[in-house]
This record gives C-alpha cells, structure tokens and sequence, in this order.
C-alpha cells in the first residue's frame, strides 16, 4: 500500500512477522550523498523511537527531494502524519464488505 506525505512516500505491508521492519530510499535527486544519508539518517531515527507503535508492518520510506533541508521534528511530523493515514487505510480495507440488503418481496 502506498501512502504519500509532504516529505516522504510511505510503502506499507502487513505481515504476521510481530515487529515491524523497516527500508529507506533517497534518489539522487534529494540531494549529494550527504544529503541523502542524513534524510536517510532521519527516517531509522523517526522510525527508532516510534517503533513500538508501528506493529507488525514492513515499510519502505522513499525521501522526497522536498525534504532536503528539513529538520527532525519536520520529517517526525510528516511520518507519523502519513502512518496514520496508512493505519486508517489498513483498517478500512480489513473491514468486512457489506453484504447487499436483500430485496423486499412484492405482494406481501
């Protein structure tokens, strides 16, 4: 599941593994490879101290180029605003489909 954010791309996928996971990725185009490891740096720091309550969940954050030069609390902000969105997704989708209201009977 992909959920997008200001700063970040979040990819999702529950797994039954009791811990969440976690991969970063940042083009080229976030910046030098400076740049990059430290947004790359900031994402396992935002996904450290948050960890306990991410659940059992493999993620993948791709850094937008327009995080390059934001602080922590900007892209703590951003990954804990897109995983709420991803956690309203994941159980949205997990809910039963309705059944269809059977029809009334003519006649009756």
């Amino acid at each position: 599941m992909r959920v997008p954010g200001r700063l970040i791309v979040l990819f999702a996928l529950p797994t039954d593994r009791g811990y969440a996971r976690l991969g970063v990725t940042a083009t080229k185009k976030v910046g030098r490879a400076v740049v990059r490891n430290r947004q790359r740096r900031l994402v396992r720091e935002v996904f450290r101290r948050h960890r306990h309550g991410i659940g059992s969940l493999d993620l993948v954050v791709n850094v937008r180029p327009s995080s390059k030069g934001c602080s922590y609390r900007d892209l703590e902000r951003d990954f804990l605003a897109t995983l709420h969105r991803l956690r309203r997704r994941l159980a949205r989708d997990a809910r039963p489909a309705r059944s269809p209201r059977p029809d009334k009977k003519e006649g009756s």
